[in-house]
């Protein structure tokens, strides 16, 4: 009969071998939805170029590309960035695995800008502000009315005054039903080849 220290013993050799398993799988699974994205970048005459690296961003605006991740050779979200002097437009799109449109998001980062007043040493640091909204467009491919939450550092605040200017860009979204309409669609096969070398 083995007694009670081997069976402990056997018992936490177990619990560690199946806790180092699952811990495996899970870095597994995790490797396969989350990838380096690739950078489809816009150039001041309206073409878009296929890149590995992050677009330097202007400081004072004017930037734009589109952020392409892959699950496995599957082009499974795109996230579309625009850069003002005072701000970040994003419209996440994701697709399901046949390329089809299932949801968009957007989003947009906005500085609070104070004035700095006689006296004051240094001009009042505020976080920047976050709109958010689900515009996943309807049978008729148009942004329907959307909620916009408002957060600052991911606290709920209320509506800025100055928000309607920036949420008027959610109606604009573009609508990219399937992969096949996105930036850079026409080079879809060649970034899941360098999606596939990336390290």
């Amino acid at each position: 009969m083995p007694r009670a220290n081997d069976v402990f013993a056997g018992n936490m050799f177990a619990l560690v071998v199946g806790a180092v398993m699952l811990a495996a799988s899970t870095t597994v699974l995790a490797k396969e939805s989350v990838g380096k994205p690739l950078y489809c970048w816009q150039g001041a005459d309206g073409k878009w170029s296929l890149q590995r690296f992050k677009p330097l961003i202007e400081v004072k605006g004017g930037t734009v590309f589109a952020e392409l991740t892959f699950a496995a050779n599957v082009l499974e979200e795109v996230r579309l960035r625009k850069f003002y002097a005072d701000s970040e437009l994003s419209f996440d799109y994701m697709f399901d695995v046949t390329g089809k449109l299932k949801e968009i998001k957007g989003s947009v980062q906005v500085k609070t800008v104070v004035p700095k007043l006689p006296g004051d040493a240094e001009p009042i640091d505020i976080p920047d502000w976050l709109g958010e909204a689900t515009l996943t467009p309807g049978a008729d491919g148009k942004i329907p009315p959307h909620h916009v939450f408002y957060s600052r550092e991911k606290d709920q605040i209320e509506k800025p005054d100055v928000a309607d200017k920036y949420i008027a860009w959610f109606n604009s979204a573009p609508v990219y039903r399937t992969i096949s309409e996105v930036p850079c669609a026409a080079r879809l096969k060649e970034a899941k080849e360098m999606n596939a070398t990336q390290e």
